[in-house]
């Protein structure tokens, strides 16, 4: 919807549609898009780093402006009228054809004529006549064309730069007006209108004022200092009050999260490290420096938001709960804004600086390239990080070079964590770190509420995870009826009291069992296979693929003293050496066209080597029964760890002195 009412058309085509455009698309080679458009100003298209290029070259030409040899220059920053729904479709099809000619027929059969669009919950259909939809797969490339088909015909300016619809020139006074009279010119006629409202140019301080007679269009538009120039939403140079605001908007999103926190940690968890910390502001620290007091301001307004989902963290628990949770050392994802933003910096402008050549006219102004301080910031970084950034940027292949990066920083302070841990961090590390350990922690966007933990449920789990207490308060065990001081849940989990384990044992059976059944596997419960044996029963047992599958499900401590040795030395080495236990129970029994599958979990929802292969067959059943896809799998992957760690919470809250939950901050 519009600001000011009624609907802003962003039409998103059928699924056939997108996925033959899609598929399309990728077979035109990168150079082939490069030589089309970045050749002629466009970054949005064929650059690995197209926005941060944008800022880079403004921010050059913007260096170079200040310079009092440059007293006629000046800046400025283009907005064009309704850009994409106004451009002539009729162009954008001839360009396809002259450039990109395989992909003619496609777009022709797309956009050859008019299209009704319909809008969820309306009534009313909307006539799409004009302009590539911005919805459609290649509607950014079809406007691109459009709009080089006018710039290719404009005369060289000392800055002439895009990103998509964004565009920006700076030159000589002069030579400006003249580039904008010939695209006032020529632009109309395919759709291209300049709002010269909205377009702004930007002036530095020792620059003349402009004379209406001798420039009327750049008179035309509004003026400011080009110390505030703010283009892609990033500043050319160092900006408070940006910095500021930036801070205030995060502020106002973290405290949502907060908000929300209070009756739904596991979804503010969820929220926090996939939508909020450093995702709000890693595009910022691609494209230029963050203050070192601004970073440090990100990273405690995350922290508040934090500190309402789950314990309060410091030292290597808070170290440990900012590494990734779906590898070594298991954490939590908390990633601090201030491990990224050198290597974020690098990775964006460093790349950058490649595609210069295209957007000046004339030599390419030093200040588009990294900072030599920031570069030897970069060669310090640890592990293979250093090596990894500077090969990218000296090659210019920047696609994945920050994931990579980041990746390297951190399995550099995983290893040292690791190393400094004792035994029984070393498993919880381990335990917690088994790639199918975390799939409670980030549900699938379709999963039901049963993925999902309760507050004390959460908070419980991530004490465990993190090995952070979870009561002081001398209790008696339930079992063995032993008091016990069980600051960390240790005694609780490894001797679990026969109610609560016999609730966790029937609940992970009941959810195979369910997802077996909608995957039309046709399983039984509680059978007994054996002839041999009548009274060996297992949990649940199906045919698949002629065969047989036995499954006996079971749950044991990670710190159960019996496996130790085998859980301090691979993820979920508890739950494989309890398998044996399994084995040795019913392996005897086993016949000919059986096979079982003693599938076991830790407490800290690791899965023994055995479980796999079962478990799959159950996934990729359901995944092709309901129509979801790949994610269904995710989905019952998610269910059974949230079952595994909800009775796990049941069992460590269930015991506390008065029988209520007694947690320590």
């Amino acid at each position: 919807m519009k600001a000011a009412g009624g609907i802003r058309p962003v039409a998103a085509g059928e699924t056939l549609r997108r996925a033959a455009s899609k598929i399309a698309m990728r077979a035109v080679p990168q150079q082939a898009l490069r030589e089309v458009f970045a050749t002629h100003g466009q970054s949005a298209i064929g650059s690995s780093a197209g926005a941060e290029a944008y800022v880079a070259a403004c921010r050059a030409f913007a260096i170079e402006m200040m310079n009092e040899q440059c007293g006629d220059y000046v800046f400025v920053k283009l907005d064009m009228k309704n850009a994409f729904n106004s451009a002539s479709r009729v162009k954008s099809l001839e360009e396809l054809r002259q450039h990109f000619p395989a992909l003619g027929p496609l777009f022709a059969g797309i956009y050859g004529k008019h299209r009704a669009l319909f809008v969820s919950g309306f009534s009313e259909r909307i006539s799409s006549e004009e302009g590539p939809q911005q919805g459609c797969v290649g509607g950014t490339k079809l406007f691109c064309l459009v709009l080089r088909s006018v710039t290719s015909q404009l005369p060289a300016v000392r800055l002439r730069v895009f990103f998509s619809d964004d565009g920006s020139v700076g030159g000589p006074r002069v030579d400006v007006e003249t580039y904008l009279r010939l695209l006032n010119q020529l632009g109309p006629p395919v759709g291209i209108r300049l709002n010269w409202v909205k377009c702004m140019v930007y002036m530095a301080p020792h620059t003349q004022p402009l004379n209406p007679q001798d420039f009327p269009l750049l008179s035309c538009c509004p003026t400011a200092p080009l110390q505030d120039a703010v283009v892609l939403n990033v500043p050319l140079f160092p900006n408070p009050q940006f910095w500021a605001e930036h801070v205030r908007e995060v502020d106002k999103c973290h405290a949502r999260i907060a908000s929300f926190a209070l009756y739904d940690r596991h979804s503010a968890y969820w929220l926090l490290q996939a939508c909020a910390g450093p995702a709000l502001s890693t595009y910022l620290a691609r494209c230029a420096p963050i203050p070192p007091d601004i970073i440090d301001q990100l990273d405690l307004s995350a922290a508040r938001a934090w500190s309402a989902c789950g314990p309060s963290l410091s030292g290597r628990k808070q170290l440990r709960a900012s590494l990734p949770a779906k590898r070594l050392p298991g954490g939590l994802g908390l990633r601090p804004m201030a491990r990224i933003t050198d290597i974020a910096l690098a990775c964006g402008i460093g790349v950058a600086h490649k595609y210069m050549q295209y957007f000046f006219s004339g030599p390419v102004p030093q200040a588009s390239a990294l900072d030599p301080t920031h570069l030897d910031r970069v060669s310090s970084l640890p592990g293979d990080a250093a090596s990894i950034v500077l090969a990218g940027i000296a090659s210019g292949k920047g696609v994945g070079l920050q994931r990579k990066a980041i990746a390297a920083v951190e399995e550099h302070l995983a290893k040292t964590l690791f190393q400094q841990a004792d035994t029984e961090e070393r498993i919880r590390i381990l335990s917690c770190s088994h790639p199918r350990a975390n799939y409670y922690l980030s549900p699938p966007q379709r999963a039901h509420a049963l993925c999902w933990l309760d507050p004390a449920a959460f908070d419980a789990v991530i004490r465990l995870r993190l090995g952070v207490p979870l009561s002081d308060v001398e209790s008696s065990c339930d079992r063995c009826h032993a008091p016990v001081k069980d600051v960390n849940g240790t005694h609780l989990l490894a001797c679990m009291a026969g109610s609560l384990r016999s609730e966790l044992h029937t609940e992970i059976s009941q959810t195979a069992f369910s997802y077996a059944t909608r995957g039309g596997l046709q399983p039984f419960r509680e059978g007994r296979p054996f002839s041999s044996a009548p009274g060996a029963r297992l949990d649940i047992g199906f045919i698949s693929g002629g065969q047989s599958h036995l499954l006996d499900f079971a749950v044991t401590s990670h710190l159960r003293p019996i496996h130790l040795a085998q859980a301090a030395q691979a993820s979920g080495g508890a739950a494989t050496a309890y398998e044996d236990i399994k084995r040795n129970k019913y392996g005897a029994f086993i016949r000919p066209g059986q096979v079982l599958h003693p599938v076991c979990f830790d407490t800290l929802g690791a899965w023994g080597a055995a479980a796999a292969k079962p478990l799959y067959i159950i996934a990729s059943k359901y995944a092709g029964g309901s129509g979801l896809g790949p994610s269904a799998m995710h989905l019952f992957y998610a269910h059974l760890n949230a079952v595994i760690m909800k009775n796990v919470a049941r069992i460590l809250l269930g015991h506390s002195a008065a029988g209520t939950t007694v947690l320590c901050d």
